[in-house]
């Protein structure tokens, strides 16, 4: 019995580390629109001028709906909702039937950008 522990807590020790959660992988890269990138930047500019702005508190996320990216601005802070964002930049009419469960079935959401005091709500 004394021999068979040294096995046993190797098996342990590779089940482990196989099992893993994924947060604790290192990120993948996320191609990010050239016009998410733009309005990201002016965000990061209007940040550096003036720390007390909104935008010191919002967040560009990424949703998968129907096997699109849509992308959503967050910030807690404003009385706005953040209407979807497509890949090319235009925004969704959300009264378009395609898009009547979008608040309900949107999935996976992937945060691009975060300004620095946004804060995460689950």
């Amino acid at each position: 019995m004394k021999n068979a522990l040294p096995p046993f807590f190797l098996l342990l020790l590779v089940l482990t580390i196989a099992c893993q959660n994924d947060d604790d992988a290192a990120p993948t890269s996320v191609v990010v629109p050239a016009w998410l990138q733009a309005q990201i930047d002016e965000d990061e500019a209007v940040i550096a001028s003036d720390s007390s702005r909104l935008e010191n508190y919002g967040a560009w996320i990424r949703y998968s709906f129907k096997n699109e990216f849509y992308y959503e601005y967050d910030n807690p802070l404003s009385s706005s909702f953040g209407s979807p964002f497509s890949e090319e930049g235009d925004v969704a009419n959300l009264s378009n039937p395609f898009f009547t469960n979008y608040q309900n079935e949107r999935c996976c959401a992937r945060y691009i950008w975060e300004g620095p005091r946004y804060l995460r709500r689950n």
